[in-house]
């Protein structure tokens, strides 16, 4: 890559991981405006499910949200937008505990996304009071 380009002091291997995360990020985005909250889902779990095999975990393996993420890693941003997205998909399909699992973990990638905070706000679990 030549020097001052965007990638230009990445190593190809970084550069298509990232650009395969964006199209990801994209792909579960462009389901969700078309209202196809399945397929969003879909191909969000996929990444995130192929992210926690990288990591080791075994399906079923429930981790804290600040084990699942990895900020440091090279398409952070745009792997927390696939959680947010996803998240956003599971709450359409009636799955709020999977949203609200999946919002844990997009904030810790996206802290300063005030879409994020909303979202976590409003598929928290309503404790109802008896007086």
């Amino acid at each position: 890559m030549a020097p001052g380009s965007e990638y230009g002091d990445q190593h190809g291997q970084s550069v298509r991981l990232i650009l395969r995360v964006r199209l990801v990020a994209n792909t579960v985005l462009a389901y969700s405006k078309l209202e196809d909250y399945e397929e969003a889902a879909f191909w969000g779990m996929r990444s995130v499910n192929m992210l926690r095999e990288a990591m080791g975990v075994v399906e079923g393996q429930e981790l804290r949200p600040e084990d699942e993420a990895v900020p440091n890693f090279p398409a952070a941003s745009e792997m927390g937008k696939i959680y947010y997205w996803t998240a956003l998909a599971c709450k359409k399909l009636y799955n709020k505990t999977e949203a609200r699992r999946l919002l844990r973990v997009a904030q810790i990638y996206l802290p300063n996304d005030e879409s994020v905070k909303k979202e976590i706000a409003a598929c928290a679990l309503k404790l109802n009071r008896v007086i």
